[in-house]
């Protein structure tokens, strides 16, 4: 754990040393960070568009390839390779943002406990005691399937490669 970690483990919550005797200055605060944890899921979102855009390229690239070219050479090989690459970089991305999310989900969260009205909170209260709940499925662990899908595609095309 680095100095800046255990440091952030350590300090109280900001919103429990807020200074604000009427609460204009965290509803504030509360509406800019709620702002960019929407501006963070977007961003999230360009990010797996993109990816799922390039690895729609080099499987097409890679899978017309193989059709016109069987057997081995350079770029069939590179190609998935590179491939499962971007997937790993694509999974790590998704991870840290998944991350990211809920510690910023947590934030808000903790500071509306300071308002009389608790609209994420309420929105998680209502899906938990929902009768679809226990099919809910997080975005985020779906999201993170996607890349290990493209890899298996290649792990498929390289074993086509190798053994036709």
């Amino acid at each position: 754990m680095s100095d800046g970690e255990q440091a952030a483990e350590e300090a109280p919550m900001a919103v429990e040393k807020f200074p604000d005797a009427d609460g204009s200055m965290l509803m504030k605060l509360y509406l800019y960070y709620a702002g960019q944890t929407e501006a963070l899921i977007n961003r999230r979102g360009a990010n797996s568009r993109y990816f799922l855009t390039v690895n729609a390229g080099i499987s097409s690239i890679t899978g017309a390839l193989l059709e016109l070219q069987p057997g081995g050479n350079f770029w069939l090989v590179a190609l998935p390779i590179a491939g499962i690459i971007v997937c790993a970089v694509w999974w790590l991305l998704t991870r840290s943002y998944r991350i990211l999310t809920k510690a910023r989900f947590d934030v808000i969260t903790e500071m509306e406990a300071r308002f009389p009205v608790a609209p994420y909170t309420d929105e998680w209260r209502m899906i938990k005691k929902g009768p679809a709940y226990s099919e809910y499925k997080s975005i985020a662990r779906q999201e993170a399937i996607v890349p290990m899908v493209f890899v298996g595609l290649y792990v498929i095309f390289l074993l086509a490669i190798i053994l036709f």
